[in-house]
Formats: C-alpha cells, structure tokens, sequence
C-alpha cells in the first residue's frame, strides 16, 4: 500500500470509527440511573422476542434501524477484506451487540429506555447488506468508469477503491 492508499485507508478508519461512536450515542444513551428501589421495570416490559410483531405501530422506527446500519455495511468492506460468511455473521454481530448491550443496561440497573427487539436486530442486519450492496455497486461503478474515463484514477479515492478491491 502506498501513501496516499495508507492516506485514504486511515480517513475510512477513522470515518468507521466516528459512526460507531455515534451508533454507540444513538443506542445506548442515555443510561437512566435510579437510587435505591424508586423505579423498576420487569424484563417482560422491555425485550420482544417475537419478530415482526408490532410492525404497524411505529414503522419509522423500523426505517431508521434500517438506515441507522447501512453505512456500517458500506465502509467496513473497506477497513477489513470481507468473505460472504464474514459478512454474515458481521451483519449479524453489530445488532446483536447493539441489542445485547441494551440489555445489560437493564439487568444492571433495573431500566432501561430502550426495547431490547428483535425486530431492531433483523431491521439492522438488513441495513448492513443494503450497505454491502450499495459497496459492491460503488465498487463496479468506479471499476467501469475508471475503464472509460483514464482521468479519474487520478482521484487518490477512486484509486484506492480499484487497488482495495484487487487485494
């Protein structure tokens, strides 16, 4: 890898890294704390288990879990060389830590704000492959282009993406 490959490579580590911050701001906080007994939900209260129950009552929600994962799916083949089965059980993995560290936060604090739903596992799974849809869409698209049009590999970018994908 070059400089300018190690360049880019560093800016979508580092733009990884921000949206899993951000994943962890969205999903995870905030973390209400009660002392003593004052306040206590039941578990039954906060986890779903049952998919695609109760779909109708908030659909935006569904949405957003959707598209709240799709950059996840977009850049990660980028930092990390993936196979099918990785991206399986990466698209699998990212929601159930999303949702299991939902649920440590009730069982260590009693409540939560958050449902624990398997509805938001499935719903982010699927983000994660439209994200590594649209990855391999980008990735042809630039491929193509860059056959047709010399100038653009130039673009530090643009070359990362065709050498990335070699790899």
């Amino acid at each position: 890898m070059d400089k300018v490959q190690k360049r880019t490579y560093t800016i979508l580590f580092f733009i990884i890294f921000l949206y899993i911050c951000l994943l962890i701001k969205y999903t995870q906080f905030p973390i209400t704390l009660f002392l003593g007994n004052s306040f206590k939900q039941n578990i039954d209260e906060i986890i779903n288990v049952v998919p695609f129950i109760n779909l109708h009552r908030s659909p935006i929600n569904y949405i957003l879990n959707i598209f709240m994962t799709v950059p996840f799916g977009i850049i990660f083949p980028f930092i990390k060389k993936v196979n099918s089965k990785e991206k399986i059980l990466w698209s699998l993995l990212v929601p159930l830590v999303i949702e299991g560290l939902q649920l440590i936060q009730f069982i260590l604090t009693s409540y939560s704000e958050r449902i624990v739903d398997i509805n938001d596992i499935l719903m982010n799974t699927f983000g994660i492959w439209i994200g590594y849809y649209l990855y391999r869409v980008l990735v042809l698209f630039v491929e193509n282009y860059s056959k047709i049009n010399k100038d653009i590999k130039r673009s530090s970018l643009v070359n990362f993406i065709i050498h990335h994908n070699k790899r």
